[in-house]
């Protein structure tokens, strides 16, 4: 099959009706096109066990959580899967009963969230550590970034809630944190828009 997910067809009695060979890959069962009319518990023990020799921890809590799952609803998550992947799982009901399971290999997706993340993190800890308030705008003029510190002087509960807003929104709720929140903005506002930011 030239199919990018391996595809797991099962009938209303949770017995295989057909299958594609990224499956057999992707479940660690080489020979799952051959295994039709075994029952879904089967194949997921026996994922458990090949999983369990390769030294997955999470190899039986996965099998128990994917044969609890009431498949007559829609589902979809991601679980680690062999050789260090990360799958994206799909199961989904079928007219007639029966449901379709479809597998994905997410892990170069996955791998660079992870390092996205992470770069943010060194990113919010590096500007966490500074002793002045700090805000980085994108092109938009919107707030990208900020740090701790900026939030709290400007009156926000955390530096996540300046991300999207314009430098005029945070002047005018720091004019009103600072001055009272009858305070009237727009003398602040004027005053920072009037700046030359490209010097």
């Amino acid at each position: 099959s030239n199919s990018r997910q391996g595809v797991l067809l099962y009938d209303a009695d949770s017995r295989l009706v057909g299958a594609n060979d990224l499956a057999g890959e992707l479940t660690g069962i080489p020979d799952i096109t051959a295994r039709i009319g075994t029952h879904l518990h089967e194949l997921l023990a026996e994922q458990a066990q090949r999983a369990r020799a390769l030294g997955m921890a999470e190899a039986d809590s996965i099998r128990a959580d994917l044969a609890g799952l009431d498949r007559s609803q829609a589902h979809r998550g991601t679980r680690p899967g062999l050789g260090g992947r990360v799958l994206d799982v799909a199961s989904d009901p079928v007219p007639g009963g029966g449901f379709v399971v479809s597998i994905a290999d997410v892990t170069p997706l996955a791998t660079a969230n992870a390092e996205a993340e992470h770069r943010a993190a060194v990113l919010r800890a590096t500007l966490n550590a500074t002793q002045h308030g700090v805000v980085l705008f994108g092109p938009d003029s919107r707030i990208v970034v900020a740090n701790d510190l900026m939030a709290r002087l400007a009156g926000f509960a955390s530096a996540a809630d300046m991300v999207g807003l314009s430098a005029a929104e945070v002047i005018a709720r720091q004019a009103r944190h600072e001055s009272g929140a009858d305070t009237d903005p727009a003398p602040f506002v004027s005053t920072y828009t009037a700046l030359d930011r490209s010097r």
